[in-house]
């Protein structure tokens, strides 16, 4: 986040780089003066999208000490209906992973480093929980750039991390209502040409076989904490 803030600025320093005039005295104190206006906007910037990160992140810890994992259909503050595309180009709706331990995250397919990473991590995860608690547990990816990220796109994106990993996709509208019931925050950063990067909450969804939400996994999880924390949450559910 602090990156695509950066890039923000970048944009900003160009976007102000004053037109050929004639030659002036070298020490002029206006250009001090747009240098300082320069940095207290980027500081701006920074400190604007830190704010929102932290807010949504705490907003989620808020919403996950309110929500058991017995609390019936209808009650739980994050999760809700959606209508996606899968991998395959087939019509995806949450009733399809009913009866089943689900592991959401929302990305895109163009992500440099943190979707390849989070993604690695759960299918790792998913393979320790097998492996130790001979739990099938069903990864999802649901991106969060419909404009690139296409079926086909999709398709061939998930299959380099996992054989059972779900890649879903949609229209804009159809992902942002996925989004919002998911409390997930994004917000596409304008590049120059069709080059750009979608920032977006570093968030994983653990929903229980009704499709209510459990709890979630940030990115301090690796992947032994995070197999940990999904057996440990699955083990107290069927005792509750």
């Amino acid at each position: 986040m602090r990156r695509h803030a950066l890039q923000l600025v970048a944009r900003a320093v160009r976007a102000s780089a004053p037109r050929p005039h004639p030659p002036r005295h070298p020490h002029q104190p206006v250009s001090w003066l747009s240098f300082l206006l320069l940095l207290v906007t980027g500081g701006g910037i920074i400190v604007y999208y830190d704010k929102e990160k932290k807010r949504h992140i705490e907003e989620l810890k808020n919403n996950t000490n309110s929500v058991k994992p017995a609390q019936t259909v209808g009650t739980a503050a994050i999760g809700g209906p959606f209508s996606l595309l899968n991998h395959d180009g087939k019509a995806v709706t949450e009733k399809d992973f009913l009866g089943k331990w689900t592991l959401l995250y929302f990305g895109f397919t163009h992500c440099p480093d943190i979707c390849p990473d989070e993604l690695q991590k759960m299918a790792a995860a998913i393979n320790k929980i097998k492996e130790k608690a001979k739990l099938e547990i069903v990864p999802v990816f649901i991106s969060v750039d419909p404009e690139r990220d296409t079926v086909e796109q999709v398709h061939d994106y998930v299959k380099e991390f996992h054989q059972d990993l779900i890649g879903l996709t949609g229209t804009s509208d159809e992902v942002r209502k996925v989004a919002r019931a998911y409390r997930v925050y994004y917000m596409k950063t304008e590049e120059e040409g069709s080059d750009y990067l979608v920032d977006h909450s570093i968030v994983m969804y653990l929903m229980n076989p009704k499709m209510e939400f459990v709890k979630f996994f940030g990115k301090n999880y690796d992947e032994d904490t995070l197999a940990e924390g999904i057996i440990k949450e699955v083990r107290e559910h069927k005792r509750s």
